[in-house]
């Protein structure tokens, strides 16, 4: 037994020898390494790709080193399906719910969404606006006639709403139809944003 020992350890010598030296380095990472050793300054630039981070961890990261926080203060939306006549801009004001919202100090906020809107075949100058008082924060446009059919139209930010002191804020949506006949707005579901 002791003979076929001896002849195993002489044929794998150098694989032992290393097999010691790799569980002697990973058990010195593993107890070698005292917790929260490890900071920004051991870290290098662009060491942690951003696809090997959660969104929690984004998160943490972005409020530790003082990137702005956002919180949802509002989310209006269509109280329900309107038609909308040929008008000019403005544009006719659609029955919204939940459009209010008490704006921070100090704040930015923003109105962005979605809107599901059937005009005729022909149409492509139509779209829904969201305003701040006079200011519009948020527009999405019909960029192709459907014949009738839905279109879903995203809303992008417009404009920042940002007062300077604490405000109570209403937004109010408006449908700009400079079709030939009438369009049908099915909804309008906005988030309104605040950051800090």
């Amino acid at each position: 037994m002791l003979k076929r020992t001896g002849g195993f350890v002489r044929r794998n010598a150098i694989a032992l020898v290393a097999l010691f030296v790799a569980l002697g380095g990973t058990s010195y990472a593993a107890f070698g390494v005292p917790n929260n050793s490890v900071g920004t300054a051991q870290i290098r630039n662009g060491a942690i790709p951003s696809n090997k981070l959660t969104l929690g961890n984004k998160n943490y990261l972005r409020l530790g080193f003082g990137a702005p926080a956002a919180a949802i203060l509002a989310r209006p939306s269509l109280a329900g399906s309107t038609s909308v006549n040929p008008n000019g801009s403005p544009g006719a004001t659609l029955n919204v719910n939940g459009g209010t919202w008490t704006q921070a100090a100090n704040t930015s906020d923003l109105a962005f969404g979605v809107a599901s809107v059937a005009v005729p075949a022909a149409c492509t100058s139509a779209r829904i606006d969201a305003y701040v008082g006079n200011e519009r924060v948020a527009t999405g446009r019909i960029t192709s006639g459907n014949g009738g059919a839905a279109q879903t139209l995203g809303l992008r930010p417009d404009g920042g709403i940002q007062p300077g002191g604490q405000t109570a804020q209403g937004v109010s949506v408006k449908a700009v139809n400079g079709c030939a006949g009438a369009i049908t707005v099915g909804s309008v579901n906005l988030t309104i944003v605040g950051f800090k």
